[in-house]
């Protein structure tokens, strides 16, 4: 109707194989050459607007999966190869936006992933499983609240905003000096923008609490005995 909508899809995409470049890796492989990835994608979802369009909600449901993904992985300490397996991944996403009233606007979103599944991954210790992909936390969510009035002779913005992600593998192997833990985020930036748009003034901090925050973990402990972190 004209407020709401229920919707399904379902799409194909491909990627094209190519070469592992290593020596090593093609030692350990017995070939160069990894096929091409195709993608099956299912998604099942809602959008709907109430309140006379002051309240938005959208939902979707998806289901990724993968045919010969092109998953690299570590075949032996040092040495680092592309192969075909199976994946998958399911999860939910949510997004609300409300006009609280002519100044005030909070937005809320959040992804959930009910698994991601990585066939057939061999780290650097030999043993080889099903893994969770890398960079996909269970859970993220994120949220901002803004307000906004007419001031000195413009228009004036102030936002608080805050971000959550749970804890995730950097890399197919799963090991445990490369997963990186859950961590929050807070923000606030404030705008003014002239009557005529042609000027404007913004302070913004990403980092409110001074968070020391890990983005990225990569485990050479298996061959080098150590672990190189970067952070955000």
């Amino acid at each position: 109707n004209d407020n709401s909508m229920i919707y399904g899809s379902y799409s194909q995409g491909s990627k094209s194989g190519g070469f592992n470049d290593n020596p090593d890796a093609v030692s350990v492989l017995g070939t160069n050459i990894y096929a091409r990835e195709q993608l099956n994608s299912l998604e099942v979802g809602y959008r709907g607007e109430f309140a006379d369009g002051r309240v938005r909600l959208n939902g979707t449901l998806f289901d990724y999966d993968y045919e010969d993904f092109q998953a690299r992985q570590f075949l032996a300490p040092g040495i680092a190869g592309t192969i075909n397996t199976d994946a998958e991944i399911t999860g939910a996403e949510i997004e609300f936006l409300a006009a609280l009233s002519d100044n005030w606007l909070l937005s809320v979103n959040t992804a959930h992933i009910f698994d991601s599944s990585v066939d057939n991954i061999t780290d650097a210790l030999g043993l080889t499983r099903t893994r969770d992909m890398k960079q996909a936390p269970e859970l993220q969510f994120n949220a901002y609240l803004q307000f906004t009035t007419e001031a000195f002779g413009g228009e004036f913005s102030a936002q608080v905003d805050y971000a959550y992600s749970d804890q995730y593998f950097s890399f197919l192997d799963n090991l445990g000096g490369g997963q990186v833990p859950s961590y929050d985020k807070m923000g606030a930036s404030a705008t003014w923008v002239s009557a005529d748009d042609k000027w404007y003034v913004r302070g913004n901090i990403t980092n409110l609490m001074d968070e020391e925050i890990l983005i990225s973990a990569f485990d050479f402990s298996a061959g080098s005995a150590y672990v190189q972190e970067l952070y955000q």
